[in-house]
């Protein structure tokens, strides 16, 4: 049985004045993730193996920002296959040192300045009415790129099952070219 290796080039890392570097998933980078997301307390916790998935087969956009070896922030988002100009967040996930800084943005925008998102005009994703910071995020998104920032209904909470899930809103950003 073959293991999966991360053999694709790297994309250069970004490194700021503050020492915090983006850069593309490595297979490795899974667990942290997970851990990451657990530790939030906030977002949906999914499998190791979503999360190993995000890291190999969607790994050109996703994004780590890390500083000293130690992961400060990551991004999953995919382009779905119907909607090849949009560029759907999953999830974004900032431990709390380092929120505030402006990483969901900036993790964004290194993957919008990916060659894989060329052809990227919006940026969606899904937030739930009492995730203020990912609102703010969003809204923030759109005045950089001075475009609308829309909102939809999506996944009513009665989709999640028996669960105590709220709604989830999508938020669409664009155009942004």
């Amino acid at each position: 049985m073959n293991t999966i290796s991360d053999t694709r080039p790297s994309i250069v890392p970004i490194k700021d004045e503050s020492g915090i570097f983006v850069r593309k998933p490595k297979i490795t980078d899974g667990p942290a993730m997970t851990a990451m997301v657990r530790e939030s307390g906030i977002l949906d916790v999914n499998s190791d193996y979503a999360y190993l998935l995000m890291c190999t087969h969607f790994s050109m956009t996703c994004a780590i920002a890390e500083k000293d070896s130690e992961h400060a922030a990551f991004v999953t988002a995919y382009i779905p296959p119907e909607q090849q100009d949009t560029l759907f967040i999953w999830q974004i996930c900032v431990r709390p040192a380092y929120q505030r800084l402006g990483l969901g943005v900036r993790l964004i925008n290194a993957l919008l300045d990916r060659v894989e998102c060329r052809h990227v005009r919006f940026v969606e994703a899904t937030i739930n009415p009492s995730n203020l910071a990912s609102q703010k995020l969003f809204q923030s998104l759109a005045e950089q790129y001075g475009t609308a920032c829309k909102t939809s209904d999506f996944f009513t909470k009665d989709l999640f099952g028996s669960s105590h899930h709220e709604d989830e809103v999508l938020y669409k950003v664009g155009p942004l070219r």
